[in-house]
């Protein structure tokens, strides 16, 4: 059963994020369909849903919301504060906690954590934290704050707009940042869009629901050179994230291994590296840093290919 998740951009790094969470979840939610995902061009790049059972966009939906039962009370949301970093000690000791808890079936916590940072290679004894940190608590925006306030007024309709209609951004904060429509410099505008009164932050909620699912798929990982998160390279400014939109149906295991390829966080990734695993376009996003907050570009494509 093919199903076309039309409301995605995969362009847009908040959707491509999205992606993977209904991946994610949906892997996790029906283990004996064989959930994969592939991407078709139309005015833009969507991903196609593909399950081994007559399925319906309504039980795509039904499954993703009770995947939401009980997550803004999760582990992992409500022990390390409401922002990023956290002092190693604080990080080991939830670490630990949660190893306890791992199997092979269930591991969500453990994977949100290597997610969020590691102690491997601390600054000040603080932890590294994520790439994907947008936000440390200015303006009342909150890290892992947000994920918890999300997971506990994101409903059924959120995940349907987000997946099957064009966005139409009709609701209210909090959201991620991971948005190109979430950087509010004030130049050339009317208002200042960072004041929340003359300029509220809309966004879709749904989406952002299904990108924070989607970060087990990240993990933050110490090297040499500081701590590095997974399809992003550089740092300070000359962050980028990458992506690539393939052509293969392939599964969440599988897209693991290609979100980690060398040629996905390459500055110029080779296409004939790419190509022959079902690769047919990388995209690149810049984090953006103003003042206190990130955000991200809308995605470039790496070979420029023609829809």
């Amino acid at each position: 059963m093919r199903i076309p998740l039309v409301g995605l951009n995969g362009e847009n790094p908040l959707a491509f994020l999205a992606s993977v969470g209904v991946l994610r979840i949906l892997s996790q939610s029906w283990p004996d369909c064989h959930v994969r995902m592939t991407w078709e061009a139309t005015t833009s790049w969507k991903p196609i849903l593909i399950v081994e059972k007559e399925c319906s966009s309504e039980e795509v939906v039904d499954a993703l919301t009770k995947s939401l039962e009980g997550r803004k009370d999760a582990f992992e949301f409500n022990r390390l504060g409401k922002d990023l970093p956290v002092p190693c000690s604080a990080f080991v000791e939830v670490a630990r906690s949660a190893i306890v808890q791992v199997s092979q079936r269930h591991r969500t916590t453990a994977d949100f954590l290597a997610a969020f940072g590691s102690e491997g290679c601390p600054v000040d004894d603080l932890i590294q934290e994520t790439a994907l940190r947008t936000m440390s608590g200015a303006g009342h925006q909150h890290f892992l704050g947000s994920m918890q306030e999300i997971a506990g007024c994101t409903t059924a309709e959120h995940c349907r707009s987000a997946l099957f209609e064009a966005w139409s951004y009709r609701d209210s904060r909090p959201s991620m940042r991971w948005d190109p429509q979430d950087d509010r410099r004030y130049a050339l505008r009317a208002s200042d869009p960072g004041n929340s009164n003359q300029s509220p932050i809309q966004t879709m909620r749904g989406a952002n629901w299904l990108a924070i699912e989607a970060l087990p798929c990240f993990p933050t990982i110490p090297t040499d050179h500081g701590a590095k998160t997974r399809a992003l390279y550089g740092t300070g400014v000359s962050t980028i994230l990458c992506w690539p939109i393939w052509k293969v149906p392939i599964s969440i295991q599988a897209l693991g291994s290609l979100l980690a390829h060398v040629e996905i966080q390459a500055e110029k990734p080779r296409r004939e590296h790419l190509q022959p695993l079902g690769v047919c376009e990388v995209f690149h996003s810049r984090r953006l840093t103003v003042g206190r907050f990130r955000s991200f570009t809308m995605g470039v494509p790496c070979w420029g290919s023609l829809l």
